[in-house]
């Protein structure tokens, strides 16, 4: 629920131009009701599909198909890991003379402050 809570309020503070404090106070009791209404549909649900599963698929049938629906579970997730993980990060300019771009935005500040046209 922070994960949740955390972009929730950085899409409210960017839209609205609030103060961070102030998006997650706005954002809180949303967040909060969404987060435990699918908790309460989970628990509602979860033993009326296990009950059905159970009569159509038998004690060992329903044990078979959670553990399938765990290993791909697990394996959504490691895949999700190693892609992230494969992703550079990316570089930022360590000086000017890295970036051009910043270079000549750097000499035409300081010719617009000196009063003298840029140099190329």
């Amino acid at each position: 629920m922070p994960d949740m809570m955390q972009k929730a309020a950085a899409r409210i503070a960017g839209q609205r131009g609030l103060s961070h404090e102030a998006a997650v106070e706005a954002v809180s009791p949303a967040v909060s009701a969404v987060f435990n209404g699918a908790a309460a549909i989970g628990e509602a649900a979860g033993p009326i599909l296990g009950g059905a599963l159970y009569n159509v698929c038998g004690f060992s049938g329903t044990f078979c198909v959670i553990a399938a629906v765990f290993i791909a579970y697990c394996s959504v997730l490691l895949a999700e890991r190693l892609l992230v993980a494969a992703t550079p990060e990316p570089s930022l300019p360590k000086a000017a003379g890295d970036c051009p771009f910043l270079e000549q935005g750097i000499r035409e500040a300081a010719a617009t402050m000196d009063g003298t046209e840029p140099i190329d």
